[in-house]
């Protein structure tokens, strides 16, 4: 397992094949973590001037503090993306789950975002929408969808 809090300048990269990888606090560059089989844990909250990507082929992706940055790109082959005890804010955010849901809030309101939203088998509360100056794709194959909107205080 990859435990603890980072605080860098340059880039973080974190890999896995199996375990977990849970990061309780990260300010960097940009934040990858990539992980085959297990669960990736975001606790205390993540920011990055650039991207942050986030990518587990087998596990759940949990999301409990804010994660800040220019693009956020998180997916799950097979798995949840569960992000309701945190908040995401960027101006291009990627979501996508093959098979497992999306739950996540997101800074702002829906009138923020330019919305781009896909499933095949699964029911989703948001719909497509034009007009917005940040960018938010969400896609499943089998899976429901649940974006919420908040206001950062």
């Amino acid at each position: 397992a990859i435990d603890g809090k980072i605080i860098v300048k340059g880039r973080v990269i974190l890999k896995a094949t199996t375990g977990a990888i849970n990061v309780d606090e990260v300010e960097a560059k940009s934040l990858s973590a990539e992980l085959s089989t297990g669960r990736i844990s975001i606790n205390n909250g993540v920011t990055a001037e650039g991207e942050v990507d986030l990518e587990s082929s087998t596990g759940n992706i949990v999301i409990n503090g804010e994660i800040t940055a220019k693009r956020i790109s998180i997916e799950c082959d097979t798995g949840d993306l569960k992000a309701k005890g945190g908040i995401l804010t960027a101006d291009e955010i990627e979501l996508t789950a093959d098979t497992g849901d999306i739950e996540v809030v997101l800074s702002g309101e829906r009138s923020d975002y330019t919305v781009t939203v896909e499933t095949d088998t699964g029911d989703s509360n948001i719909s497509n929408s034009y007009g917005g100056a940040k960018r938010l794709k969400v896609e499943t194959d089998t899976g429901d969808i649940d974006v919420t909107f908040a206001q950062i205080r």
